[in-house]
């Protein structure tokens, strides 16, 4: 897929949703950060800070492939942003479960629910746009990795 021009308007309303589920989450997070500071950690946990630049990049990475097939030609690109709106969700829910409510377990769940949803999104944002699917691969390491971390909080406390 080719883009002549860049739609700026387009670009940046694709940005602003998932940044604006990063800044609602971060209020989750700051809600809760006291109990998830108390509890213990498993190895590999990276420091706190390193959190809130991951997350930053992802969500301009999911932004940026959503612009992608918003833009291409591709006939079902409803069907596949309808996908990437459903993955958003259970990001947000996820991050509601784990920092605000302190429901590790549920969190978990949800977080299995949102790695099949990325997985879906992966692929219909991929036969869209190949580029739209390889920039959504670091989220879904992500949500793997972050699965690891959630099960061994569930374990370890």
């Amino acid at each position: 897929m080719k883009i002549k021009t860049i739609n700026l308007r387009t670009l940046l309303s694709n940005l602003a949703l998932p940044l604006a589920v990063g800044v609602v989450g971060a209020f989750f997070v700051m809600s809760g950060i006291e109990k998830y500071n108390l509890l213990q950690k498993p190895p590999l946990t990276p420091p706190s800070a390193v959190f809130g630049i991951v997350w930053t990049v992802l969500y301009i990475l999911m932004g940026i492939a959503a612009y992608l097939v918003k833009s291409s030609d591709c006939y079902d690109k409803q069907s596949a942003l309808q996908l990437h709106y459903i993955q958003l969700a259970l990001n947000l829910m996820w991050t509601f479960f784990y920092f605000r409510l302190g429901m590790y377990l549920v969190a978990a769940l949800v977080l299995i629910a949102l790695i099949f949803a990325v997985v879906f999104t992966i692929i219909r944002f991929s036969q869209c746009c190949v580029t739209a699917g390889r920039l959504m691969l670091p989220y879904l390491i992500w949500c793997l990795f972050a699965l690891y971390l959630n099960i061994a909080i569930v374990v370890i406390n």
